[in-house]
């Protein structure tokens, strides 16, 4: 079980970096070289990490670019 959340720690880790991370296929192989995990459950972990990364990174995006046009309208007025 320890060896699963570490996988989607570190896949959620890698897909929260906006930019120069690495990517998430050659996290994964690296990840299931080292490990016993069996393939099919390691590749659903990952993609679900992976998805939950990349909407996360979505979302706060979205906050901070909404907080910026914020700001730029109420120091325009």
């Amino acid at each position: 079980m320890a060896d699963y959340l570490i996988l989607f720690a570190i896949v959620l880790g890698v897909n929260l970096m906006p930019a120069f991370g690495p990517p998430t296929w050659s996290v994964i192989v690296v990840y299931g070289i080292n490990t016993k995990m069996p393939v099919p459950a390691l590749v659903l972990v990952a993609a679900s990490a992976a998805a939950t990364g990349r909407f996360l990174l979505a979302q706060c995006l979205q906050i901070a670019q909404s907080e910026q046009m914020h700001l730029l309208i109420t120091d325009t007025e």
